[in-house]
């Protein structure tokens, strides 16, 4: 009966792990290789096949001990009382079952199997979703629910996320939920959306930046076209340096620091690579997150001094300050780039209304950069957009083509 449980136990678990989808692999190097980071579900799947494996191995006897001449040894008195001592706890254990009345022993024969037949039915017939998929058709109050992934440190990603949430609540009616993600897990942002865990993410920089993650996603994700055109990366120095492109670093002798963002970034290997082939010797990059390169950037220009950031625009800083971005004749940045809209395949073919919707949305470099510097001044994304959203309603009642 024990053996039976325990298989039962078993199969029940490796129900659970086959329900756990595996980590999505690269089909190229890119962004998901090179990485020994396993997802806790990964983890959990490991976890549940182990358990079911363990359960399934029959529990071997052990030899008896032989003497030299190849018998059985004698039972020793210790041993002898040890199995005494265990038949009294069974024979207790009998008296104690024997005592429970038997109304109490037909309730519990009768509920254990009903029990094990409402779960076989639960797991087989039921078919609960996939624990690495949140519905797919959820509605709050008879609204649709979009999840937006976004990365929380981007300002660029962070007002185009409340953008979104607002014109899609007002004008669609639907419920939004946002996933922020840390640039320095980027890669998560990527395994949300090919897991379905996500539904779009805003800020795929194309046709350099981001190409590898959308390589290794596949046709599990699709292009909802362009929002943003003309934006760019490159080294960024203050006006008053009187410096115009990257090949003029090369010809200063003291050298210096450059301010960049994380390091698992696409601009640090591209700073990387430009140190190389402009043969920057005398610098060298230090690389932490945007706030800490604004910061430096800040304290250098109060002060006059020289600086250089790997920066990007679209970004609040040039509107705030007279900066320029260096020309780049090698291209080692790539030319100017353009922000998509990305969604997953399911989400497309389960809601063209809101796709449609987000396909059609434009907007202009500079007006984008205007609503960053709203968003850093007001100290909130939300209240910037909202501003925006008034003044430019005529303009978000255009990108709703299907609005009879």
């Amino acid at each position: 009966m024990i053996g039976i449980f325990k298989r039962l136990i078993a199969w029940f678990l490796e129900k659970i792990a086959g329900k756990i989808p595996d980590p999505p692999k690269p089909t190229q190097e890119g962004y998901f290789q090179g990485s020994n980071e396993e997802t806790l579900q990964s983890e959990l799947k490991k976890v549940l096949l182990r358990s079911a494996t363990a359960l399934r191995k029959k529990k071997e006897k052990p030899e008896p001990a032989l003497d030299e001449n190849g018998n059985p040894l004698e039972t020793t008195e210790q041993d002898k009382a040890i199995s005494e001592q265990l038949i009294d706890f069974l024979l207790s254990c009998k008296e104690r079952i024997l005592a429970i009345p038997r109304w109490v022993k037909l309730i519990v024969i009768a509920t254990i199997p009903v029990c094990l037949v409402y779960i076989i039915l639960y797991i087989i017939l039921v078919s609960p979703p996939d624990t690495n998929i949140e519905e797919e058709f959820r509605y709050s109050k008879g609204k649709p629910l979009v999840r937006i992934g976004y990365i929380k440190e981007w300002p660029t990603s962070t007002v185009i996320t409340s953008l979104l949430s607002e014109a899609l609540d007002t004008n669609l009616n639907v419920d939004i939920t946002t996933k922020d993600i840390s640039q320095n897990n980027l890669k998560d942002l990527w395994q949300l959306m090919v897991t379905n865990r996500a539904d779009i993410t805003p800020s795929v920089w194309l046709p350099n930046t981001h190409a590898a993650f959308i390589i290794d996603a596949g046709d599990e994700v699709v292009d909802l076209g362009v929002w943003l055109s003309g934006a760019r990366l490159g080294l960024v120095v203050p006006d008053y340096m009187g410096i115009n492109s990257i090949e003029e670093l090369s010809r200063r002798e003291e050298g210096g620091i450059i301010y960049g963002i994380d390091p698992s970034s696409k601009l640090h290997h591209m700073t990387e690579r430009a140190i190389e082939l402009y043969g920057l010797k005398n610098y060298r990059i230090i690389a932490k997150n945007d706030k800490y390169m604004v910061k430096r950037l800040e304290e250098a220009i109060k002060n006059k001094e020289d600086i250089i950031v790997a920066a990007w625009t679209p970004h609040w800083i040039f509107g705030e300050w007279k900066i320029r971005m260096l020309d780049d004749p090698l291209k080692v940045f790539g030319s100017s780039e353009e922000i998509h809209i990305y969604a997953t395949a399911n989400f497309k073919q389960n809601f063209p209304d809101i796709c449609s919707f987000l396909a059609n949305i434009e907007l202009d470099l500079q007006e984008f950069s205007d609503l960053l510097a709203s968003a850093r001044r007001l100290n909130s994304s939300a209240a910037a957009t909202n501003r925006w959203l008034l003044k430019n309603q005529r303009l978000v009642l255009d990108w709703d083509l299907t609005e009879e």
